[in-house]
């Protein structure tokens, strides 16, 4: 019977693959969390009275109606609505002053119609005001 010679790796060359290993193997973070997403939905349905500081220190009191990747569509009471860029936003945060306004609806925010163009409850489908 022949003896066989057992090939091994000296102990230091496995420790040293291990340690490389070990060292690449932390995954990447994810390049997209969903944070900014889920803050402006948030808003947006709650109609949060928030306040927009640009980069030129004017400020814009208001609330959000809907956004994009580039902008956001920013709804006031006393004045014009504006398509705000968001590279021209410094901060915005909360309205600390104004009182909580009421979520809208899920069906008037989904169904693109509005109340007033529905028949009231004494009126049918072909009767106007």
């Amino acid at each position: 019977m022949t003896q066989r010679k057992l090939i091994r790796p000296r102990l230091s060359e496995v420790k040293e693959k291990q340690h490389k290993i070990t060292k690449g193997n932390k995954p990447a973070p994810p390049e997209q969390t969903y944070a900014e997403i889920y803050y402006y939905q948030k808003q947006m349905h709650h109609r949060t009275p928030m306040i927009v500081t640009l980069l030129d220190g004017e400020q814009l009191k208001g609330w959000i109606e809907w956004w994009d990747t580039d902008c956001i569509k920013f709804n006031r009471h006393d004045a014009p609505n504006l398509l705000v860029p968001k590279h021209s936003i410094k901060y915005m945060f909360k309205d600390p002053d104004a009182p909580e306004r009421p979520p809208m609806p899920y069906q008037d925010m989904h169904s693109g119609s509005h109340p007033s163009s529905h028949p009231g409850p004494n009126r049918g489908p072909d009767e106007k005001e």
